[in-house]
């Protein structure tokens, strides 16, 4: 806890593989490039889960939702970038000083219907591949801490 957690879509884009193969990551063959996912599917998404409280703050510039579990550190922000009021639009998020597993917790369930994401956090930048059909465990949140 304490640093942003910055996530991106894979795209089908050669200079993406090419930064990525650096810290040994091969890139899933997509049909298309991933995306980010919309206010409105992330709000369906936290309805099906009670146990989380979701907090919003929007107006015509900010959309922010605050995500508290049951126990205190279960917590994060989510900041989406550039909201001009659609909320089916997808817009870039970024994971404000939360709960690393929290975090990867709501990546590896956005992958379902987005397709994978590079996380990384904000202060080291080593990226990370969070994809559906890999399994939702300690090791891959013990593999997360490693990259610090």
């Amino acid at each position: 806890m304490g640093d942003s957690i910055i996530m991106i879509p894979v795209m089908c884009d050669p200079e993406m593989a090419d930064w990525l193969a650096e810290y040994g990551i091969t890139l899933p063959k997509l049909h298309a490039d991933s995306r980010y996912p919309s206010l409105a599917e992330m709000r369906a998404f936290f309805q099906r889960f009670p146990e989380y409280t979701v907090s919003e703050m929007i107006n015509d510039k900010v959309c922010d939702l605050y995500i508290q579990g049951r126990e205190a550190y279960q917590y994060t922000p989510i900041w989406f970038s550039d909201f001009k009021g659609d909320e089916h639009e997808p817009l870039d998020i970024h994971f404000h000083k939360g709960n690393y597993e929290l975090v990867l917790w709501i990546v590896h369930q956005i992958v379902a219907w987005c397709g994978p994401m590079i996380v990384f956090t904000g202060s080291v930048g080593v990226p990370m591949l969070i994809s559906h059909d890999m399994t939702f465990d300690q090791s891959l949140i013990d593999r997360f801490y490693a990259l610090e």
